[in-house]
């Protein structure tokens, strides 16, 4: 079960994000707030997702299975280029629309 985990955790927590980073964003929008919250909040993201990866490559808690090992980093390494591929724009451009 903890290897289902190990799968599925670093994209659920891209998922997590993205859904956060919008909001905020919407909410940005709407109410005319500062934007320094949602860098920061883009900032974390990506270190959540760098922590997750350093933390799958570990030998306490990575998988034994050599399968699941080597997937959860891949996806782990997915999760990351994925915050940073789809959340940067949001996060630095300033277009409300």
């Amino acid at each position: 079960m903890i290897d289902v985990l190990r799968l599925f955790g670093p994209l659920l927590m891209w998922l997590a994000s993205f859904s956060a980073i919008y909001g905020l964003h919407a909410a940005i929008c709407d109410q005319g707030w500062d934007r320094a919250p949602l860098v920061a909040v883009w900032g974390l993201a990506v270190a959540l997702q760098v922590a997750l990866l350093l933390l799958l490559s570990t030998k306490k808690f990575g998988a034994h299975s050599a399968f699941v090992r080597w997937t959860s980093l891949a996806l782990a390494t997915v999760g990351l280029v994925a915050v940073i591929w789809t959340l940067a724009p949001l996060a630095f451009l300033t277009a409300c629309v």
